[in-house]
């Protein structure tokens, strides 16, 4: 069943009932302003899917590299250091950070299709694309069909991140073609796009991602990073100057990937940030098991802790180190006090720990 399903042969009333999907909304972020829709389909859908893909993987990511790094390995690292190393070493050049308006559920499926097809290492894939992207989609909430789409990828189904990628390869690759006559580049994964050059290749990509995809690049939510200066003259109207009012100056800096790039004040402010944000779920957390211990001890060590690594591995050590210190010791003393008792650190620990015992 599964092979004919993938290869699309069942009727076509079929798969408009299969792909049915659920709608929910998730917050995206703490601060709950912003919605986004997941699109929810039965597992074995999913598990389909994923197989589908997952074989093609190596393939994918040689056709998305170096323009798209989400999915190579240590692909984070590979984007966050690009980025911050190009505009460190060419800092008359500025960095747009660009956002593309509902990309997931906006982009033309036609444009993933035709790049499927036009590629020789996924044609294999064009199939399967077609099979799960030609109907439109039919969308319900609590057992109520509430409309469809026949635009965009479903958030929430394995394929729709590789997708999506596929789709705006080209047009990333004419960007980073137009910021390299520059001397810059493009990096992105998914839709988190950073163009370093200057504002022309930008505007030259709006038109293009429009044409190809029937993306609209969010000028309002798109930051201008430089060095210095203020917003050049002929920048679209809602585009804002990269960085935050830090004791009556502006530091210039910006987000990419979760990771701040940027001045070194920017940079150890945003750690702060999220190091006070892990230390107050700390303490949640220990307020919340403090009748298990040994629970309390996992989150802590798997959890907590764990959560300001991911800062650690793409920030220099010399703005790492102070905020993981303060940290360190928030936790240690969220941990004494549920275990009730002082827990010795450094040298005097060893001394405990090696002290023989006899009798």
């Amino acid at each position: 069943l599964g092979l004919v399903y993938l290869a699309g042969d069942l009727p076509l009333w079929f798969y408009r009932v299969w792909l049915t999907i659920q709608t929910v909304a998730l917050y995206k972020t703490a601060v709950r302003t912003d919605v986004r829709p997941l699109g929810l389909r039965n597992s074995l859908v999913k598990v389909y899917h994923k197989e589908a893909m997952s074989q093609s993987r190596p393939e994918i990511r040689e056709f998305l590299e170096p323009q798209q790094l989400g999915m190579s390995k240590a692909g984070a690292a590979k984007l966050v250091n690009s980025v911050r190393g190009l505009i460190h070493s060419r800092r008359d050049f500025v960095c747009i950070k660009i956002d593309l308006k509902h990309a997931f559920n906006e982009i033309s499926r036609r444009s993933i299709l035709e790049t499927l097809e036009s590629e020789p290492t996924l044609s294999h894939l064009s199939t399967f694309a077609a099979t799960i992207l030609a109907p439109e989609t039919e969308m319900e909430t609590v057992g109520n069909r509430w409309g469809t789409s026949g635009q965009g990828v479903i958030q929430g189904d394995p394929p729709s991140g590789d997708l999506f990628d596929i789709g705006l390869q080209p047009s990333l690759v004419q960007l980073d073609s137009d910021c390299a006559a520059d001397g810059g580049a493009a990096r992105g994964s998914h839709d988190d796009v950073c163009a370093i050059a200057t504002l022309r290749a930008v505007q030259r990509f709006q038109q293009e991602v429009w044409e190809r995809c029937h993306l609209r690049l969010q000028w309002e939510k798109t930051q201008l990073f430089s060095w210095d200066g203020d917003l050049p003259d002929n920048v679209p109207e809602g585009i804002t100057l990269a960085g935050e009012l830090l004791e009556g100056a502006l530091e210039r800096g910006f987000e990419i990937y979760g990771i701040a790039v940027g001045s070194d004040k920017f940079v150890s402010h945003k750690l702060q940030q999220k190091a006070e944000q892990i230390a107050k779920d700390a303490v949640q957390t220990a307020d919340l098991l403090s009748a298990d211990r040994q629970a309390l001890w996992h989150s802590l060590r798997l959890s907590i802790s764990q959560r300001f690594g991911y800062f650690c591995q793409h920030t220099p050590p010399s703005l790492v180190e102070p905020v993981a210190e303060w940290l360190d010791n928030i936790i240690w003393r969220v941990l004494e006090t549920a275990t009730g008792f002082a827990i010795p650190r450094g040298e005097e620990a060893e001394m405990k720990v090696r002290c023989p015992v006899t009798g």
